[in-house]
């Protein structure tokens, strides 16, 4: 099946959004590579019970109350 006239539309969108994105990117970069706190990495830690998901995700300089975290 030939590509219609709205396939080609919507990659073109595409290719449009992914070179704004790179080029946020790349001003990040040039930038000392400090992203906002928006665009800092989240993780979701996935397993089962006793896994040690908790300490993984506890910074090894956290101090404070997270519930039943014993370190």
């Amino acid at each position: 099946m030939a590509p219609t006239l709205d396939d080609v539309a919507s990659i073109k969108d595409l290719i449009n959004q992914l070179q704004v994105r790179v080029e946020q990117m790349e001003r990040s970069i040039r930038n000392g590579g400090q992203a906002a706190p928006a665009e800092q990495l989240r993780m979701i830690l996935m397993g089962p019970p006793g896994a040690g998901k908790k300490k993984k995700s506890v910074p090894r300089h956290y101090i404070g109350n997270l519930g039943n975290y014993h370190g």
